[in-house]
């Protein structure tokens, strides 16, 4: 742990256990832009503030245990997971619409033509008859 204008800030490894998480997890999340950090030499470090936020605390004091923030976590991740699946059928309904679209109007224009072709060719049998 460090400190730094009167906020500490930890390093992936004391992150992690703060977060029940694995140093490797906490670093990829980092990477992937789920967790804020600020990188000075070759660590990352979280401060107390954005971990506790994270975790969905209002004070960063208050203590959870692993159990609780592993579920906070895991809570999180699967509301993202639900919402990004939402949008994933949505957008697979969309197309469903627009290919049912598509082949009405399709449909709609080859009737057209056969019975177009169909009264000609009858015109046509009058004709000599």
């Amino acid at each position: 742990m460090i400190e730094l204008k009167g906020e500490k800030f930890f390093d992936t490894e004391e992150a992690g256990k703060r977060l029940g998480l694995h140093q490797r997890t906490v670093t990829k999340y980092i990477r992937e832009k789920k967790l804020k950090a600020v990188k000075i030499g070759v660590k990352y470090y979280l401060s107390e503030r954005l971990i506790a936020e994270h975790l969905g605390m209002a004070d960063p004091n208050s203590t959870l245990s692993i159990i609780e923030r592993r579920y906070i976590t895991v809570k999180t991740e699967a509301e993202t997971f639900l919402e990004a699946l939402t949008e994933v059928e949505t957008n697979k309904n969309r197309k469903i619409q627009e290919v049912i679209r598509y082949l009405n109007q399709s449909y709609t224009k080859k009737a057209a033509e056969a019975a177009f072709w169909f009264d000609e060719f009858r015109k046509g049998i009058e004709e000599k008859g």
